[in-house]
């Protein structure tokens, strides 16, 4: 289970009572759709901009997939920085009770872009496996989160470890970053197609995880 396959579960549990907004901000391996168990995005509508396209009564999703398709997209620089513009800036987001963005994993444009862009009270949630090599790629991104000044630092970090029991290395985070971490939650190993292991988490995510993202 990995950062997509999160986002997909929490819109699933929101959207049982929440409208909810999916953007697919991963240009370069969109999987949304697999992780939703579809075997294409569902159609966006044209009016007055772009309505994304309906999953189920509650949830809505767009994407540059619905652009592009399955090509390869090579964007580079501001290329990234355009095509996330152009595509917050055309999408039609009123109405909905929560918007989640599913972006791509490191330190790139997107996701500066994501800090820079988007409304300061936007929780990020973040995602990582107990292992040594996984818990050293995320010290440094928290650490990046941490330098930055406090007029472009998001709310509080929401934590979530993926597969299972805490090893240990995930408490050098605490010790590191205890004004940053918010919250530290666990997630099981699941089997299954994505689509299962999506509803999976979606029914396992804990209460408390839900009630901080419902706070913003």
């Amino acid at each position: 289970m990995g950062k997509t396959t999160l986002t997909a579960a929490i819109a699933l549990r929101l959207s049982q009572d929440r409208k909810v907004g999916l953007i697919d901000m991963d240009f370069f391996n969109s999987s949304l759709g697999i992780a939703l168990g579809l075997e294409k995005l569902p159609e966006f509508k044209e009016e007055n901009g772009i309505k994304p396209g309906e999953v189920n009564p509650n949830l809505y999703v767009i994407s540059l997939e619905h652009f592009a398709g399955d090509r390869p997209l090579a964007l580079r620089g501001e290329e990234v920085t355009d095509a996330l513009i152009e595509l917050l800036a055309i999408t039609r987001w009123e109405g909905f009770d929560h918007i989640l963005g599913d972006t791509p994993p490191g330190m790139g444009d997107t996701l500066l872009n994501v800090i820079n862009f988007f409304p300061e009270d936007t929780n990020l949630v973040v995602i990582t496996t107990p292992d040594q090599l996984s818990v050293n790629s995320v010290s440094k991104l928290l650490q990046l989160l941490n330098e930055l000044s406090p007029t472009l630092r998001k709310a509080e970090i929401l934590l979530v470890i993926n597969k299972a029991e805490p090893q240990g290395y995930e408490g050098e985070l605490l010790k590191r970053f205890p004004q940053l971490i918010r919250e530290v939650f666990y997630i099981p190993e699941l089997n299954g197609s994505p689509r299962e292991i999506t509803e999976k988490i979606a029914d396992l995510l804990p209460e408390e995880l839900l009630h901080l993202l419902e706070q913003q």
